[in-house]
């Protein structure tokens, strides 16, 4: 059973590894920035995986909207010039990327936010990854169960002397005819 367990942590983390290897290739400093935000993430699958008392649809849409905020938050080598706005919501992503020199104001960021249900970045993203994400692990975490109870229910028939398991068998085969 543990080994199931330690296979499981193996492919969150397998996970985790490549998704932090890809991100670092493709982002490199504006990643290697924000990775805490996808290290939360993952604590949170792991935590989820463990106790399931984490709503994943709500915490991946917490994650996506943080990350979307993220994204207008400022570069920090960069001398900061305040955007006081709040109207150019629609600004494209990659503002930090393209446009360094801004620093946006918590309105701002708020602003963002409120609006990223209408504005929709990721597309479907998010609802996407949030449905494969608990469909996958509501899964894993059934058949963990399943495997913990029928190891036990093995554990328990071997603890029965053979007279006594005979007796069942021949009692639980009579019922089925």
């Amino acid at each position: 059973m543990s080994h199931f367990a330690e296979f499981m942590h193996e492919l969150i983390s397998m996970s985790q590894g490549q998704l932090h290897d890809t991100f670092t290739k493709t982002y490199g400093v504006l990643y290697k920035r924000n990775a805490m935000l996808f290290v939360e993430y993952f604590r949170e699958l792991r935590s989820f995986y463990r106790k399931g008392n984490v709503n994943l649809q709500e915490f991946t849409s917490a994650f996506f909207a943080t990350l979307y905020q993220k994204m207008f938050q400022v570069n920090s080598l960069t001398p900061p010039v305040v955007v006081m706005s709040t109207r150019y919501v629609t600004d494209r992503l990659m503002l930090q990327v393209m446009n360094p020199q801004y620093t946006l104001d918590s309105s701002y960021l708020s602003c963002v936010t409120r609006h990223m249900r209408q504005q929709q970045p990721f597309k479907e993203v998010p609802s996407k990854v949030a449905a494969s994400v608990k469909r996958s692990m509501v899964a894993t975490r059934v058949l963990v169960k399943a495997l913990r109870s029928g190891y036990k229910i093995a554990e328990e028939m071997r603890a029965v002397s053979v007279p006594l398991c005979y007796f069942f068998t021949r009692l639980a085969l009579a019922k089925l005819h």
